[in-house]
This record gives structure tokens, sequence and C-alpha cells, in this order.
């Protein structure tokens, strides 16, 4: 499972995205969420993560790997650094619903700029 946020600033909205892939790696399922307000990248991220862990219980899945782009949130959940207040805030909350049969993988994204 793969999940991610984007912060719109100009149009004061945010949205999250997930999608699940089997362990073929073949497209399963996928949600998104949009939300009004001004949010932080970190704090859209760890947002969307606890609401694709709630989501993905409804599956009754026995095991889930996820990944995100969001270093901070990682670090967060994992105990090891505070983000902001509020991100971290968030991560503890999903804390909560990672289990023993859930990891956290970090996906480095490449950007690439045209010249």
């Amino acid at each position: 499972m793969y999940v991610d946020a984007a912060c719109y600033v100009t149009k004061n909205r945010y949205s999250n995205g997930a999608g699940v892939r089997d362990a073929a790696g073949r497209f399963v399922k996928a949600m998104t969420s949009h939300f009004v307000g001004q949010s932080e990248v970190q704090e859209a991220e760890a947002h969307g993560l606890l609401i694709t862990l709630q989501w993905i219980q409804q599956f009754q899945l026995n095991r889930v790997e996820i990944e995100m782009d969001c270093l901070n949130v990682v670090q967060s959940i994992a105990g090891r650094m505070q983000a902001n207040r509020v991100a971290h805030e968030l991560a503890q909350v999903t804390r909560s619903y990672v289990s023993h049969y859930m990891s956290l993988i970090i996906v480095q994204r490449i950007v690439q700029t045209r010249h």
C-alpha cells in the first residue's frame, strides 16, 4: 500500500490518497480524501496515514506494508524524532493503528526538473 498527500495552498485545500496492491504488485483498490483548510505537508502526510489505516481496517488484512515518502512522519511513528507538534501528535495517534503485522517502508522519490 502507498500513501501520499498534496497541499494546494492557493486553493486552501489538501488531499490524501492511498492505493492497495496485492503481493504481485497488481492494483487492488484506491481511495482519496479531500479537506478544506491549510495544512503543513507533514501534517497532511500524517493525517493521510491515519485515514488510510482506518480505511484498511475494514479489509482485515493480515500483513500490510505501507510506503510513504515523508521521513519525518515515519520517524515520528517509530519514536525517533518529533516533526512539528501537530504532525507528531497525528503520528502518535497513527501509532495505535500500526500493529506488529504492519511495517512502514520509506520511499525516496526522484524529482526531475525541466531546463
